[in-house]
């Protein structure tokens, strides 16, 4: 087992990065995120917290995947960086959807990006995008690039 001292460590460091990629997905420098030794996200006005449950939906759905991604960069394997998302862009304004889909897409650690998702955010970065539809009852794949 680690010592309480090295999880510390390792959970601010995780902590710091998430908060980085918060700001950055909201695009407000002043609201931070913090995520702790008991895994709790909270974010901060100055001294005003807010338990993760008090955030909004789009607050939790970038908190959440800021968490994940700095979880991912700092404790994968750097050969398996692949990232899977199902609708981030849940909750989400315009602005907020477009500075995600901008963050995500400019993770140069990161080998693949999959995300499932009916919104286009994503589109205009995409390598290879695939559409999945219903035809009479049957699920069809057209490759659209």
């Amino acid at each position: 087992r680690a010592s309480p001292e090295i999880v510390s460590r390792r959970v601010r460091a995780i902590s710091f990065t998430a908060d980085r990629i918060f700001q950055e997905i909201l695009g407000d420098l002043v609201l931070t995120l913090t995520w702790d030794v008991e895994y709790a996200i909270k974010a901060h006005v100055g001294q005003k917290e807010r338990i993760f449950e008090q955030l909004s939906g789009g607050e939790q759905m970038a908190a959440s995947i800021a968490v994940r991604l700095a979880l991912l960069l700092h404790m994968s394997d750097r050969n398996i960086r692949w990232l899977f998302l199902d609708e981030p862009t849940t909750n989400l304004d315009d602005k907020r959807r477009d500075q995600l889909a901008d963050r995500i897409t400019r993770l140069e650690d990161l080998n693949q990006i999959f995300v499932i998702t009916h919104d286009d955010a994503f589109d205009r970065e995409t390598h290879h995008l695939i559409q999945l539809s219903k035809n009479n009852g049957v699920s069809v794949a057209k490759t659209i690039r």
